[in-house]
């Protein structure tokens, strides 16, 4: 039997003596600390007044093994510590969908040719979305806001690296690197501001401006791009990039709360690392064996491009065994699959953002 806890304080009670509601399945009790009825003032199970009220109380964290406390220390430090999330969400949009605006520039400086300018487009969408899943176990296990901060700690230094590459290789690196820090502070920075808020308004604000900051980075990375490309260096680019980081990794780390703070370090959480390896070694084969199609001199038959497609396909078949049949807390769970309008769901985001990202690359090429 399943049994949480919700505490709140409506307006109507004195601080101090919170009402308690239980709740369980087949069942529901209600225990009251005070003789007010739990319907004095029903607004407040909206959420709408819990980070209104002036004295913190308990609430409990999904991502925690203890309550803790989830009110922000003031108001100058929720709105700085929102817009840092914010901000760390606006890096995958100013990366993913501004970078090909500076690719011309690049073929150029560093004379590239057949699919080399394809991999500095695709090195950090294929190392973001491979570490995903793996870094969100991990978060679990050790903390969100840890995982967090090394990841915007990791993406910044390699940023800044990138800025000052003097080979194409070099800069195909730390464009992968900076996708293996994004992949790290992506999601918890969303369980984070998760865990920052009570359900409500006030939440789904939030969330609502988080969303909208990807669309909103993309539109600073491509302008960011073509300014570098025409009135400065294409190194601009990469530097700009480095202070959104370093305003979000000092924003977070000066201003997180304790809910924040508590949030993840879950003991009962176990990693997959069996399944990490496999699901990583199986995606990133796959996508090698994309790329490189179009570059192969023989075509389907090229004898290195064969073995990649040998290993891709051994990759996903063991990574599916492993996930469906070994692994005792899968990275994927295939119960996720069950959920009514799941499948569809993903095929659609695959073809639509597959869809995206060609247009955006081949338009501007």
């Amino acid at each position: 039997m399943l049994t949480s806890e919700i505490y709140f304080c409506p307006k109507k009670l004195i601080s101090g003596f919170p009402i308690t509601l239980q709740y369980a399945s087949y069942h529901t009790n209600i225990v009251m600390s005070t003789d007010v009825h739990p319907t004095d003032d029903a607004k407040s199970l909206s959420g709408e007044t819990l980070c209104d009220i002036e004295y913190p109380h308990s609430f409990p964290n999904a991502y925690s093994n203890t309550s803790c406390l989830w009110r922000t220390k003031s108001t100058w430090s929720e709105i700085i510590f929102v817009v840092s999330v914010l901000v760390s969400r606006s890096l995958f949009g100013y990366s993913l969908i501004g970078f090909p605006t500076l690719l011309p520039t690049l073929v150029d400086t560093f004379n590239l040719e057949g699919t080399s300018s394809t991999w500095l487009v695709s090195a950090v969408p294929l190392v973001l979305s491979t570490f995903f899943i793996p870094f969100r176990r991990l978060a679990e296990r050790v903390g969100m806001l840890l995982v967090f901060q090394c990841g915007l700690a990791w993406n910044l230094v390699w940023t800044l690296l990138a800025g000052t590459s003097t080979s194409y290789t070099m800069l195909i690196a730390c464009r992968a690197m900076q996708g293996l820090g994004g992949a790290a502070h992506f999601l918890s920075g969303a369980t984070l501001l998760n865990s920052l808020y009570a359900p409500g308004p006030r939440r789904e604000r939030a969330f609502f401006m988080y969303e909208s900051m990807e669309v909103l980075g993309s539109f600073i990375g491509i302008l960011v791009a073509g300014l570098s490309s025409q009135y400065l260096s294409w190194q601009w680019y990469f530097w700009v990039s480095a202070l959104l980081a370093l305003q979000a990794l000092i924003g977070v780390s000066l201003t997180a709360s304790e809910s924040v703070k508590a949030c993840g370090k879950m003991s009962n959480v176990r990693m997959d690392w069996l399944g990490c390896i496999t699901t990583t070694s199986a995606l990133i084969s796959t996508m090698c064996w994309i790329i490189e199609l179009p570059n192969s001199l023989q075509g389907w038959w090229t004898p290195y491009h064969v073995a990649i497609a040998v290993l891709s396909i051994v990759s996903l078949g063991f990574a599916i065994y492993v996930e469906g049949w070994v692994a005792k807390d899968p990275l994927l769970p295939p119960r996720i699959l069950e959920t009514r309008g799941v499948g569809p769901l993903l095929v659609g985001l695959f073809f639509g953002c597959g869809a995206t990202g060609l247009y955006v690359l081949y338009a501007i090429l």
